[in-house]
């Protein structure tokens, strides 16, 4: 079941929603965690089997790590523990006759498992001695099949006991509806363009065709995913449970640093200080002297850790070999970005520093949305200028209608980066303090527009073939 279908729309969450609030506060937890059960059951069947088994292993493994966690025998179960959780990841997601069969949503609820099994091992947290406790940090049914990522120390006290609130559930009410937006209005109606460009052939494609495919792709994955994100954090609302925001329009950085702490802000503190953090400490633990072939130990510490850490980022979304080299470009411009640029970036000027910043997160990409790294190369020929098309029969009037303009307009207004093109934080600022002065009156307005918004998803929904979250796929 997926969160943007008339099967969850119109008949799981409203029932669940009602018995939800019905039962007693002790009961809701069990109930949340049947229904979740349930949610995951109706589109993933015997793979159900899959969840289970990583909530009632980590819920052992979790009590044995605790029992242990003094002695050496801590570090043997913590090793059982990882190799527990990354050989189901690893046998379900890159072995070749199983990834094809991939269950939904397991890199985010084995690292939803990962992340109690550190807590539980970094002394964060006791093991929880409630199984229920356990199944609701990993299985928890918003936030399972994309995220995001919620580290169990900090939310261990809702899921024992969620704070319901007419407060918390008309903010949830808002914030769902506003990711349901992204993904359909946006996100879906961008996607044939993108799925269209990106499966012309190679000879065929030209510079203005491959261009708009791929800022089609660009503002796709972003309302894909930041909507399912919205979506998730209103369910938790409505349900009693405050979510971390994951993303904070990524597009408006100045900096690849700048990105990766608005991009999907979940993963990213959750790869810095699982990974970053101890590798850098295992390479600088390697490093003896203090300088090495007449650079600065810290370079290597840093740079050998953050490509270590964003070519694990680029394998753990799948096995495709550009994934890696996705993930490694990304590791190899933030460590020269960190160890070479970084004092002239703060002197450029700042659309200049964003343009720059748009365009090498755009050309990455590619490589993320590439079949292969032969069909990679082609399209980077392409967007040079080297395309081997005419534009005789792929143009790029061939895929703009008016949907597709208006998605693009809203797109890109919705996504931050004009106003930081065009005038800077600023015009930010100012925007922010007028809405402030016009929230007085304008509550009912919104609400109007939000319900308005809300039919015109619907209707919108009932018109297209479904179209399934991005990111349920990795």
């Amino acid at each position: 079941m997926s969160l943007n279908t008339p099967a969850f729309l119109f008949f799981f969450l409203p029932v669940t929603l009602t018995l939800f609030l019905l039962l007693r506060p002790r009961a809701r937890g069990v109930f949340l965690l049947l229904a979740s059960l349930f949610f995951y059951a109706w589109g993933e069947g015997a793979y159900l089997l899959v969840l289970i088994g990583s909530w009632l292993g980590n819920y052992f493994l979790g009590l044995r790590l605790g029992a242990r966690h003094e002695g050496k025998s801590g570090n043997a179960w913590f090793a059982v523990a990882l190799l527990f959780n990354l050989g189901m990841l690893a046998s379900f997601k890159y072995a070749p006759f199983m990834a094809a069969h991939m269950p939904l949503g397991i890199s985010f609820f084995t690292f939803q498992a990962l992340a109690y099994i550190m807590d539980v091992r970094r002394g964060l947290v006791l093991p929880e001695k409630n199984p229920v406790t356990v199944g609701l940090a990993i299985a928890l049914f918003p936030q399972i099949g994309a995220g995001p990522i919620i580290r169990y120390h900090r939310i261990v006290e809702q899921l024992r006991r969620s704070h319901f609130s007419a407060d918390r559930f008309n903010r949830g009410s808002r914030r769902f509806v506003i990711g349901l937006a992204k993904k359909v209005l946006l996100a879906s109606s961008l996607a044939p363009v993108a799925d269209a460009v990106f499966a012309v052939p190679a000879s065929q494609l030209t510079a203005g065709v491959s261009w708009l495919g791929l800022l089609c792709y660009t503002l796709q994955i972003y309302f894909d995913f930041s909507g399912y994100s919205d979506m998730a954090i209103g369910l938790g609302s409505l349900f009693g449970f405050d979510y971390p925001e994951n993303f904070s329009h990524p597009y408006s950085a100045c900096s690849l640093r700048e990105f990766w702490t608005r991009w999907h802000i979940s993963l990213t503190t959750f790869l810095r200080d699982y990974i970053f953090l101890p590798l850098s400490s295992a390479i600088s633990r390697g490093i003896r002297p203090a300088r090495l072939l007449g650079i600065r130990a810290e370079y290597w510490i840093y740079n050998g850790g953050m490509i270590g850490t964003m070519a694990l980022c680029g394998i753990w979304h799948g096995s495709r070999l550009t994934f890696l080299l996705w993930g490694l470009y990304h590791g190899v411009l933030l460590a020269a970005e960190q160890s070479l640029l970084r004092r002239w970036l703060k002197k450029t000027w700042t659309p200049l520093a964003f343009l720059i910043t748009l365009l090498l997160v755009m050309l990455g990409w590619v490589l993320f949305r590439a079949d292969s790294v032969a069909h990679a190369l082609q399209f980077f020929k392409a967007l040079a200028g080297l395309g081997g098309g005419d534009g005789r029969f792929y143009y790029p009037a061939l895929y703009l209608d008016n949907r597709v303009l208006l998605a693009l307009a809203a797109a890109l207004l919705g996504s931050g980066p004009i106003q930081r093109l065009l005038v800077g934080k600023g015009f930010a600022d100012t925007l922010a303090q007028y809405r402030t002065g016009m929230s007085r009156w304008s509550a009912g307005l919104g609400r109007v527009l939000l319900f308005m918004v809300f039919l015109l998803s619907l209707l919108v929904m009932a018109g297209d073939k479904y179209s399934p979250f991005l990111y349920v796929r990795f």
